[in-house]
């Protein structure tokens, strides 16, 4: 039997085609035509017992059809499929297929060897769109920046403030005019490690988008900030105090810092949502990081664990804020308390070079200030504790994901039991 092929049947810019679906069973065969129709966007589908009844409907789906107005073809299933699949784009951008090979065909003559019709067209996308901007000089855009986050924290403003006036002195032209490649430029030339690169270009990114919001550079799309490279960073494993280091610095802190860091290590909130935490969020039998406190935006309800109970009891108060107050706002405070940090450390040192050293003070001597320390110690106790991954993460403020990838098995529930089992 000959193999049949698809016949397609087109009029007015709208086709049908009709696909041989013949199956055999039980020794007999039955003939079958599948008849598929695009009319103004919308497809259709019928099957039909002859290939005579077929073309019937696809007459019918065409409307009048007529044989001078119409094209029979036949085409092979690959050709049929090609054809579906340009069609069906077509759609999408609201043009006919005649139409869209016709534009193609035109634009193709006055293309460039080597440059293809879409890059042709985002490049006078991209001059169109850069003409409608309003020209500003980056240093004008940085202090227009500077104004726009007024409203957010003292540090933020310093922190990003000095990576704004790095860009600001580096780039002396408008910011239209700054591309990818120079950026990445500026961020080498900065000499500093990757995680502190990736901050400058995140500052920057920032300010470029910022730019994009106010018109001073093209809406919609990446800007050239967007498209520098980001630094590699290696990711460094979690490291928590011990037990006999943690009861070291609470003894031996300074009076006043003694609440924020019992609270660090048996609460593990962060070091800015303790600064910002008052003694009226101190409950009962819990704390509670307000949403507008917290650094995710969500409010949170921290368990209070015996040991945080009693290391709070002879400073507890009714209200005010939990940490000390300086003059110079949260920069003076985490200045004041990294000094401190460091002054039990150096004791610590210090006892362990003593001649007549105990055990006990020789394995502090290799102490040191932990980076985040007081919320590791905490977050990975307490889920050796537990051992529930989404308990955790909730009470941490962090996803299941960074509790799973960071935390887990770093320490044994027998160091678990003695941290949390830390009295005055």
């Amino acid at each position: 039997m000959k193999k049949e092929e698809t016949e397609i049947i087109e009029k007015n810019g709208h086709r049908v085609s009709i696909t041989p679906n013949h199956r055999e069973r039980d020794g007999v065969l039955y003939n079958s035509y599948i008849v598929r129709a695009t009319i103004l966007g919308e497809r259709k589908s019928q099957t039909a017992p002859t290939l005579k009844k077929a073309r019937e409907k696809a007459s019918a789906l065409l409307g009048q059809l007529k044989e001078k107005g119409g094209l029979v073809a036949t085409y092979t299933p690959q050709q049929v499929a090609i054809i579906e699949s340009a069609l069906g784009m077509v759609t999408t951008a609201k043009v006919t297929l005649t139409q869209a090979v016709t534009q193609y065909t035109e634009a193709a003559q006055y293309l460039p060897a080597g440059v293809s019709l879409v890059e042709a067209v985002r490049g006078y996308a991209s001059r169109v769109a850069k003409e409608s901007v309003k020209p500003i000089s980056v240093s004008a855009l940085v202090e227009k920046y500077k104004e726009n986050i007024k409203d957010t924290s003292d540090e933020h403003q310093r922190t990003i403030g000095i990576k704004l006036d790095r860009i600001a002195a580096f780039f002396r032209c408008n910011v239209d005019d700054v591309t990818a490649e120079e950026i990445d430029q500026w961020l080498q030339s900065l000499e500093v490690g990757p995680l502190t690169r990736n901050h400058h270009r995140t500052a920057i990114v920032s300010l470029f988008r910022y730019a994009q919001r106010k018109n001073y550079l093209p809406k919609g799309g990446m800007t050239e900030a967007d498209s520098s490279d980001t630094a590699k960073t290696e990711s460094k494993a979690i490291e928590a105090y011990t037990p006999a280091e943690a009861f070291f610095i609470l003894k031996n802190i300074e009076k006043r810092w003694k609440p924020y860091v019992a609270i660090g290590l048996f609460a593990g909130i962060r070091p800015q949502e303790i600064l910002n935490l008052q003694w009226e969020d101190i409950k009962q039998d819990h704390i509670e990081v307000r949403a507008s406190e917290s650094k995710v935006g969500i409010r949170r309800i921290v368990p209070r664990v015996p040991a945080l109970t009693a290391w709070l009891k002879t400073f507890r108060k009714k209200k005010g804020p939990i940490a000390p107050v300086f003059k110079g706002g949260n920069m003076s405070r985490q200045q004041s308390l990294g000094r401190a940090m460091r002054g039990v450390v150096a004791v610590a040192v210090k006892n362990a070079q003593v001649p007549k050293a105990t055990k006990a003070q020789k394995e502090l001597g290799s102490m040191k200030v932990i980076f985040d320390g007081l919320r590791h110690s905490f977050i990975s106790y307490r889920l050796a504790i537990v051992k529930d991954f989404p308990q955790v993460a909730m009470e941490a403020g962090n996803s299941v994901e960074i509790i799973q990838r960071h935390y887990n098995k770093r320490a044994t529930e027998k160091e678990a039991s003695v941290f949390f089992g830390l009295k005055p």
